[in-house]
């Protein structure tokens, strides 16, 4: 029999649109899944517009939880792992167990991710009413070192990114219990001064900075706690002014590469205008349905040439990968798989590739409450889920499994290398 990895990578045999092509037979399953376990299949066997000496392979950092060797503070240990995108070259970064989230600066040089600490205290909720233990940022060279580690004091966060400028650092910070929770909001951290950073927005999340850096679009809820809305500020904190009606609940702004446009999740749905993925002018004009009426939409990522977004859609069993072109055509569903939960799509800086996570959808609590192993089973449970890739404009868009034992929350790398320099390690 194979395994639940070996089965899941047999499912993605076909995605939408075209007609899903089922095995019977366990003989023919397996025959599947070890076509599609083997090295760096992918990208070799198919081409677009060119042989495979001239394909481009990208470096992937994800995270990786594994309860081999122990656990840290009593949890599964999670560190950080890049490969390459034909998934080679695998390399551990991080080996403390209590690393997660990585985020590629601008140029490719280091790498950002969040990092649990040693003395955190028990779980506490904080502002938002989730369950959270401290959380600091660590910084760390591309090609490994010791990581530089920044503190904002004990509190929780569920959120960091690179500005455009590669040296400072955007986190939210939800500050933990007895303290101000006034101080909950987005913070700039420069990496090369030592004061403590302002608080430039406060409570608000779901940040996201514009290319150009001049902005910063967010998700807040200035008058009914249940009612969220996007707004946006300079990038120093100033000029808050709301873009959406908060009677639609909009949440992930995320901004096109021309910093032109912004799309969004809306989750309620009112005045005519039904949940759904949307796109927006900066200014919070000329609001655009690009899905059609489309319920638990998340996640809207822009493709680097600004022609396409991916987003996520879910439902009860499990969530599944879309893509759709930013003028609303071509919309296209990519996976189709049952009780599974696809996540974290990431586009390769060409726009040909989008990498994403899938695991059983019960793992997907893993993301919303770390903790839920300790409430839902006797002691920590692993998530077992792993990173696909997947090349859109392939004639039949297969979906092939890049990591082996394990993989979470990938991110394209910026920087190209040469299939032959993959060889090379």
């Amino acid at each position: 029999m194979s395994s639940p990895r070996s089965a899941r990578s047999a499912r993605f045999l076909r995605m939408i649109p075209l007609k899903p092509v089922w095995l019977s037979s366990t003989v023919g399953l397996l025959a599947v899944a070890s076509v599609l376990l083997s090295a760096a299949t992918y990208g070799q066997n198919q081409s677009s517009g060119g042989s495979a000496a001239k394909s481009r392979v990208w470096k992937i950092a994800f995270e990786r939880t594994s309860s081999q060797g122990g656990y840290a503070g009593g949890f599964p240990a999670t560190d950080i792992y890049v490969m390459y995108s034909d998934g080679r070259g695998l390399r551990r970064m991080t080996r403390d167990g209590r690393s997660h989230a990585p985020a590629w600066s601008p140029n490719g040089s280091r790498l950002l991710f969040l990092h649990r600490k040693v003395d955190s205290p028990a779980p506490y909720r904080v502002s938002t009413g989730r369950l959270a233990f401290d959380t600091d940022i660590s910084i760390l060279e591309a090609e490994g070192g010791e990581p530089l580690e920044e503190s904002l004091g004990p509190g929780f966060i569920p959120q960091a990114a690179w500005l455009p400028d590669g040296r400072t650092v955007a986190v939210d910070f939800r500050p933990a219990p007895r303290r101000a929770w006034d101080k909950t909001g987005i913070y700039a951290m420069e990496l090369d001064h030592n004061d403590p950073p302002p608080l430039l927005i406060r409570d608000a999340y779901h940040f996201a900075w514009s290319p150009d850096g001049k902005s910063v679009a967010y998700v807040a809820s200035r008058g009914k706690k249940d009612r969220p809305a996007i707004f946006m500020s300079l990038a120093d904190g100033s000029g808050e002014h709301r873009l959406t009606d908060p009677e639609l609940r909009a949440d992930r702004p995320a901004w096109s590469p021309d910093a032109k446009r912004i799309a969004l999740a809306v989750e309620h749905g009112a005045h005519s205008t039904p949940q759904g993925l949307y796109v927006m002018s900066a200014d919070g004009s000329e609001l655009r349905n690009l899905s059609g009426k489309m319920d638990h939409v998340q996640s809207p990522v822009w493709s680097p040439d600004g022609k396409r977004i991916a987003f996520l859609v879910g439902k009860n069993s499990d969530t599944q990968l879309f893509v759709v072109n930013a003028d609303g055509s071509n919309l296209r569903q990519l996976t189709n798989e049952k009780k599974l939960y696809c996540r974290q799509p990431t586009w390769s800086p060409d726009s040909s590739e989008i990498a994403f996570e899938c695991g059983p959808h019960f793992d997907r609590y893993y993301y919303y409450d770390p903790f839920w192993p300790f409430w839902w089973g006797p002691g920590p449970r692993v998530p077992e889920t792993d990173i696909y890739l997947l090349r859109l404009d392939a004639p039949d868009a297969k979906a092939i499994q890049i990591s082996r034992g394990g993989g979470s929350n990938p991110v394209f790398c910026s920087a190209a290398v040469s299939r032959d320099e993959t060889r090379e390690r």
